[in-house]
């Protein structure tokens, strides 16, 4: 089988592999650390990733092209950032913690808040993201908190029954541009702090207003110049942000957004409410229980943290590239320890020639001589050491050295080759005398 490649896959299909791997691995760590696989979103309720008639969707993509820096929030953290924030709260949210978030954002940016109108629920009749419409409610879930709330003119509607040929709806006029088309069940905002800024011309009563907290806000009046009295000037805050109350969500919805009017209307709003600051737009997603809580995923890819991830994952690609060209198979590295006596002894020379104590070697190997040679010579266990050596001196070779000699220069020798070359004469002489 010459001429044939023991890897069944080429080189460029493992690197393909590797790739669409290392990016799906990653895409996934991506939208696990966004939330985007977390829960659906079009759930046919009012907020900006609705595509029902009470979604805001259609709002939120007239604004991206219109090129404003438009964003969803899904986490509280977006309160606390210089931006207009577009709150649609729920009709069960809660008044006390908008009113919260309200105050604690006058002097970081604008809030729009849209108030809800219709109760909606899911039929299994119709698409999945849609939903039908009840009735009209009044959210009235901030009047003790911040004392606004909203109040439909009209009762007893049934939002699913054409409209009467034969019944003029109200009509409203805006002091910053104009609104072709009324809303059906038209809705009003209730308060005393109210500012108008569009208003029902048949009740008089505002359908957007803006809360009038001491601030400065000539770009929502409009064409209604407001006049101030000097004790007024001398009260008003140029550090306040204006926050607009939308009594009536068809004027934003995506049922209000077919009239081409009413487009035109929420784009002026989106542009007096920013009074040329070029703030970018967030579609809170929070209150309509879309929200995700950040966690270490979550800031793996958000900055300042999202440069070491960008270093971390460069590092990867560096070591999995070095590891992928490799010229050759790995050289496999023998047994630290080999099998056997010599291995062993050796192994612990070299120990402890490394450690430096081959100084402590002499007196074992003197004595470990010593037995072996009584034992030869029949010398008794009893005798001293001297006498040992005695012995052993008279069974040395006349020619010879004898061993009280050699004893001598073992104990008597410091540096490491000197111990060597005593411990070998007296090796020497075991081999010629015993």
């Amino acid at each position: 089988m010459s001429g044939t490649s023991a890897n069944p896959f080429s080189r460029m299909t493992i690197l393909v592999l590797v790739l669409v791997g290392s990016m799906a691995f990653l895409g996934l760590l991506y939208g696990l650390g966004t939330g985007e696989f977390s829960q659906k979103d079009n759930n046919g309720k009012g907020h900006a990733v609705s595509n029902s008639l009470v979604g805001y969707t259609a709002f939120f993509d007239l604004m991206e092209k219109t090129g404003t820096d438009v964003s969803l929030g899904r986490s509280p953290a977006e309160f606390e950032k210089t931006n207009l924030l577009v709150i649609t709260p729920s009709l069960y949210s809660d008044g006390e913690e908008l009113a919260a978030i309200i105050e604690k954002r006058s002097y970081l940016g604008p809030t729009l808040i849209i108030m809800p109108k219709w109760f909606a629920r899911k039929d299994p009749k119709l698409k999945s993201g849609w939903a039908r419409l009840v009735t009209a409610t009044p959210f009235d879930n901030m009047e003790e908190s911040f004392g606004v709330s909203s109040k439909v003119t009209e009762k007893n509607i049934d939002p699913n029954a054409a409209q009467k040929e034969n019944k003029k709806p109200s009509a409203l006029s805006s002091n910053i541009g104009a609104i072709s088309k009324t809303p059906r069940a038209l809705t009003v905002l209730e308060g005393k702090d109210i500012r108008p800024i569009v208003r029902d011309q048949k009740s008089g009563k505002p359908v957007i207003g803006y809360y009038d907290d001491d601030g400065y806000y000539p770009s929502l009046d409009g064409d209604a110049v407001r006049e101030y009295s000097d004790e007024e000037y001398d009260e008003i805050d140029y550090e306040r942000y204006p926050v607009v109350f939308v009594a009536d969500p068809d004027l934003f919805n995506n049922m209000g957004m077919a009239d081409k009017a009413n487009a035109l209307h929420a784009i002026a709003l989106i542009q007096a409410i920013d009074d040329g600051m070029d703030m970018p737009v967030v579609f809170d997603l929070t209150f309509n229980g879309l929200g995700s809580s950040e966690n270490l995923l979550t800031l793996a890819f958000q900055p300042p943290f999202l440069a070491a991830t960008i270093c971390f994952l460069i590092a990867a690609v560096i070591i999995g590239w070095q590891n992928f060209i490799r010229f050759a198979p790995p050289i496999l590295g023998g047994r630290s320890i080999n099998f056997g006596k010599t291995a062993l002894v050796r192994n612990s020379a070299a120990m402890l020639k490394l450690m430096s104590r081959q100084h402590l070697l002499r007196e074992p190997y003197l004595a470990m001589v010593k037995r072996k040679a009584m034992r030869s010579l029949g010398i008794a266990p009893s005798s001293s050491s001297e006498q040992v050596t005695q012995q052993l001196d008279r069974a040395s070779k006349p020619d010879k050295p004898p061993f009280s000699v050699l004893q001598n220069n073992l104990q008597r020798a410091k540096k490491p080759q000197d111990i060597v070359n005593a411990a070998v004469q007296i090796d020497i002489w075991k081999k010629d005398n015993l």
